[in-house]
C-alpha cells in the first residue's frame, strides 16, 4: 500500500486520539500535553524485551555510556570535541543529553532511572544553560542551531524529565526559547519562516508554552502554522501537483517534506481535543 501524506498525517491523529482516552482523568491540560507528547516522541505500549526494541534500547543505553564519560564541562564546551562555536556544537551537546535522557526515562535500558545518570544529564542542561544557551546570548553562526536545532532537542529534554526539574530550570529553558525565538518568527511568514521551517518553529514554541503553562504561546505557534496550508504558485511550499519547494526554488519533497508532514502530523496530534486543537479549515490541503 502506498504511503500517502493523508494516511501519515491521520495515523498520527489516531494516536493521539488514544492517547488522550488513557489520560482522559487528567484535569491538568498541560500536563495531559506533556504526556501526550512524550507518547508521541518516545512510544507506549511496547514490549521492550521484544525485537527491534530491545537492541535499539541497549544501542541507546551504550551511546548514553559514552557520552556520559566523555562530558567535561567548560567555559566554552560540554564535551571537548564539540565546542560552541561553531553553534552546531550546541544542538550536538543537546542530542547527546537526549540521548542520554532517554536512557534513564525509558523502559529496558539498564540505565532506567538510574539517579546518578539523571544527575549528569541535570548537570549538562545547567551547563548550557549557564554558559551559552539564555537570554543574555548573541546568537552567531548558522541560525537554524539557535532557532531550530537546539530548542527542539531543549523541549524534548524539559517534557521528558519535567518532574526532575525545578521550576527555575524549567522557567530558564522557556526563555531562552522565547528568547531565541522572538514573536516575530511567528507572525511574519518570510525569510527562514516558511515551510518546513515554519512548522519547527511552532513545534518549539506550542511545546515552551506547554511546559511553561502560557496558553498564548500555545495558541501563537498554532496559529502560525496556517501559512503553511495553502497552496503556492512559487516559492516555498505545498504545489498543487503534489511537490514540496523549500529554500525558495529547490525541490524538497522527500527531506523538507518530510520534516514538514511529520511536523504537522505531530502538532496535529499533539493539539487535538484541546483548547488549542488546529481547526483552519485549510489544514484539509495537507491530508488531500
Amino acid at each position: 500500500m502506498r504511503l500517502t501524506r493523508r494516511a501519515l498525517l491521520l495515523a498520527a491523529t489516531l494516536v493521539a486520539t488514544s492517547t488522550s482516552v488513557s489520560r482522559a482523568a487528567d484535569p491538568d491540560p498541560y500536563a495531559d500535553l506533556r504526556h501526550r507528547w512524550l507518547a508521541l516522541s518516545l512510544g507506549e505500549g511496547y514490549d521492550p524485551t521484544a525485537e527491534p526494541y530491545a537492541s535499539r534500547l541497549a544501542e541507546t543505553a551504550e551511546l548514553a555510556r559514552a557520552f556520559r564519560t566523555a562530558m567535561a564541562p567548560a567555559p566554552t564546551s560540554l564535551w571537548p570535541d564539540r565546542p560552541y562555536d561553531p553553534p552546531s556544537g550546541i544542538t550536538q551537546s543537546y542530542s547527546r543529553l537526549w540521548t542520554m535522557a532517554q536512557a534513564y526515562v525509558q523502559p529496558g535500558t539498564g540505565a532506567t532511572g538510574d539517579d546518578t545518570l539523571l544527575a549528569d544529564v541535570l548537570r549538562g542542561l545547567d551547563h548550557l544553560s549557564a554558559t551559552v544557551y539564555n537570554p543574555s546570548t548573541t546568537r552567531y553562526g548558522n541560525w537554524w542551531e539557535w532557532q531550530i536545532g537546539s530548542p527542539r532537542l531543549l523541549m524534548d529534554l524539559v517534557a521528558a524529565l519535567h518532574d526532575h526539574l525545578t521550576d527555575t530550570q524549567r522557567q530558564a529553558a522557556c526563555a531562552a526559547v522565547d528568547h531565541f525565538i522572538p514573536d516575530t518568527m511567528l507572525t511574519d511568514y518570510s525569510g527562514t519562516s516558511t515551510g518546513a521551517n515554519r512548522v519547527d518553529l511552532c513545534r518549539s514554541v506550542a511545546l515552551r508554552g506547554i511546559l511553561g503553562r502560557a496558553p498564548d504561546r500555545i495558541a501563537l505557534a498554532r496559529d502560525a502554522l496556517s501559512p503553511v496550508f495553502p497552496y503556492v504558485t512559487r516559492g516555498d511550499g505545498l504545489y498543487p501537483d503534489g511537490s514540496f519547494v523549500q529554500h525558495t526554488w529547490v525541490a524538497y519533497s522527500g527531506t523538507y517534506g518530510q520534516v514538514l508532514l511529520d511536523g504537522l502530523g505531530r502538532l496535529f496530534a499533539l493539539l487535538a481535543g484541546s483548547a488549542w486543537e488546529v481547526t483552519d479549515p485549510a489544514r484539509q490541503i495537507v491530508l488531500d
